[in-house]
């Protein structure tokens, strides 16, 4: 995360266990960092979901989007 965040580099998280939802929570709705794939580890991410998130993540120019809810 750290390193991720020192460079600039997009963050996609999927969290699994302990921690990690808290963590991903943070990054991604309370500093606007990173995108959730998905929360919890009963969780399946498909297909196009993944597709999503990373179109959204790195577009054409090599720079990351805004979200729109």
């Amino acid at each position: 995360m750290v390193e991720s965040l020192s460079r600039e580099v997009p963050i996609i998280n999927w969290p699994l266990a302990v921690k990690q939802a808290f963590n991903s929570k943070l990054l991604a709705e309370e500093m606007g960092v990173s995108v959730e794939l998905t929360r919890n580890v009963k969780s399946n991410a498909v297909a196009e979901e993944v597709r999503r998130v990373i179109e959204l993540m790195v577009d054409e120019s090599g720079e990351g989007g805004e979200e729109s809810d």
